[in-house]
């Protein structure tokens, strides 16, 4: 008999509710994306994380009228759209940190973290134990 395992992760529908004179507005992105986690960093910014689809995130400062996320290119060290975003975090001094799992299969290797500069999106950096 085959052993399964059953991952639990939370999925998140990104919903963003603003208070108003008429009362909460809810807006909605993209939906039916399923994103693992979530994180604002110091510019504002929001970061969603999704399991081996990549990093997106979504600039309201510089255009409010954004109705959904962008995906970050794969110009780093490590393509997070083959690996499985666990956790975002970010920091005061303009990083955010992504953590994530390996690509799976013969290609588990090269799970770790990632920090992003988030003013300078090239200027990344991949941790891991190995």
């Amino acid at each position: 008999m085959e052993k399964k395992i059953i991952w639990s992760m939370a999925i998140f529908s990104c919903t963003v509710s603003l208070y108003s004179q008429n009362g909460i507005r809810i807006d909605k992105f993209n939906i039916g994306t399923a994103f693992t986690c979530i994180s604002v960093d110091t510019n504002t910014n929001v970061w969603a994380g999704t399991m081996k689809t990549g990093l997106f995130f979504l600039n309201k400062r510089a255009d409010t009228s954004l109705k959904s996320f962008s995906q970050l290119p794969a110009n780093g060290t490590i393509d997070l759209s083959k690996n499985g975003i666990q956790t975002l975090a970010s920091d005061k001094i303009g990083n955010v940190w992504v953590g994530h799992n390996g690509a799976g299969g013969t290609t588990a290797m090269g799970g770790g973290v990632e920090r992003i500069d988030i003013n300078n999106l090239g200027n990344d950096k991949h941790f891991s134990t190995s």
